[in-house]
């Protein structure tokens, strides 16, 4: 089965020491079944130092975390010394795969960057072609045919991409073709749901918190199109 991609997902690449919100700090860094084996069959160098830092709590695996929630193997540059010592084969596989995600859609599987990484938002929010697609490699198991998940979907995004029309425009006749509650389109709901995310810093809570409906501002339509492009291909 064959693994395809956005075509904006080869541009994605950690950009390490000069992320201001790194996925290494203030997250629990769960250790998945293989590395933990590895880790624990590894011996000398900076592999007994990994070991020292495992612990277990009702049987999953975890790094302890430092002072200031940041992983124990996050140098002070913000550089991880995994890698450093032993190179990213070593890494434990949510360290390998954040911040992608795969969903099957019928004849392939499909691989996408979550927007929680700042340099994957800033590709996501910056490409402008959102409705192209690389094959990036192979799955196992057999391809299914075509569903008809995936050609809603390019259905959706045929109307998305209609920029003769303003963006208001463009998320009406989507909402009344799909026949989208209302209720869903409201500024009220929308922003209840903000209210109640989880923020890095409580001034950007003010900040989605002057959410609009109907954006006006200069320059801010295209990034709301890729956004929701991005939330279509992850979602739908």
């Amino acid at each position: 089965m064959k693994i395809s991609a956005p075509i904006y997902y080869k541009d994605f690449k950690c950009i390490a020491d000069r992320c201001r919100h790194s996925c290494c700090v203030g997250w629990e860094i769960c250790i998945d079944g293989d590395t933990l084996s590895r880790y624990g069959e590894a011996k000398g160098g900076y592999a007994e130092k990994i070991k020292s830092t495992v612990r277990e709590i009702d049987g999953e695996y975890s790094f302890m975390l430092s002072e200031g929630e940041r992983c124990p193997h996050l140098d002070e540059r913000g550089l991880c010394r995994i890698i450093k010592s032993l190179g990213e084969g070593w890494l434990c596989e949510i360290c390998r795969e954040h911040p992608r995600f795969y969903n099957y859609v019928g004849d392939c599987l499909e691989v996408g960057l979550g927007a929680s990484c700042e340099e994957a938002a800033r590709i996501i929010l910056s490409s402008p072609d959102y409705r192209s697609y690389l094959a990036v490699g192979e799955a196992e198991g057999e391809a299914a045919e075509a569903t008809l998940g995936k050609v809603e979907r390019e259905r959706v995004f045929s109307f998305l991409r209609d920029t003769s029309r303003p963006y208001a425009e463009r998320l009406e006749i989507i909402s009344r073709k799909w026949r989208v509650n209302p209720e869903v389109l409201s500024v009220e709901m929308w922003r209840e749901a903000l209210s109640q995310l989880e923020y890095l810093d409580e001034r950007d809570r003010e900040l989605f918190l002057t959410y609009r409906s109907n954006p006006s501002r200069s320059g801010i339509a295209e990034p709301c199109e890729r956004f929701l492009a991005y939330l279509i291909y992850r979602h739908l």
